[in-house]
């Protein structure tokens, strides 16, 4: 049984799973925030919904819920959308309980997060960039070190750069940061025909 601030026209995305974590009702709000129907995703196991990355820290906030059965607000989380994508929401959970107080699931509302995270990556990038400049030495320890804060501080998979060798219209070096992966990606020049 939904309370009733579970309505169904609720902005953000609510559903109720039991202790089992089977979603019992999700709010038709779903369908603009994840693109699925509430009944595709009524019956389902809610950690089915969570990207595998992210999934400790929601079974944490179910845990805390259920012992202590008071309201939690996690960090966003990524879940699953109906084309397969995920998308970043911020997760609050609260108790459902039963008439005599026993908590007898979780009562869950999601709020798109991905507005947020870009802002906060972006202020972060931004940040360390700041650092990054205060202390370079050489134009080529400031593009390595740029695309370091970008791969590290912003989380991005990818940063490069590209310049003119030696100041020729004509040849190119290329460095940049994959992942991991540290150091020059492609260091090579390329003669072209036309000037850059």
């Amino acid at each position: 049984v939904c309370s009733s601030d579970l309505a169904d026209n609720a902005i953000d995305v609510v559903f109720e799973a039991n202790l089992d974590t089977v979603i019992q009702w999700c709010s038709p709000s779903v369908v603009d925030v994840l693109g699925w129907q509430p009944e595709q995703i009524v019956g389902m196991s809610a950690p089915e919904l969570v990207h595998p990355e992210d999934l400790p820290d929601v079974i944490q906030m179910a845990m805390e819920i259920t012992q202590h059965a008071q309201r939690v607000r996690s960090p966003s989380c990524r879940m699953l959308m109906a084309d397969g994508r995920y998308k970043a929401l911020q997760l609050r959970g609260r108790p459902a309980l039963d008439g005599d107080d026993n908590v007898v699931g979780h009562i869950i509302s999601m709020q798109d997060a991905s507005d947020r995270d870009a802002a906060l990556r972006a202020l972060s990038v931004l940040t360390e960039g700041n650092r990054v400049l205060a202390r370079a030495r050489t134009e080529d320890g400031l593009l390595r070190e740029m695309c370091d804060c970008v791969a590290e501080a912003g989380g991005y998979t990818l940063a490069w750069y590209a310049r003119r060798v030696h100041g020729a219209l004509t040849s190119l070096a290329a460095g940049g940061r994959a992942a991991d992966q540290v150091g020059d990606l492609v260091h090579r020049s390329e003669e072209h025909t036309s000037e850059l």
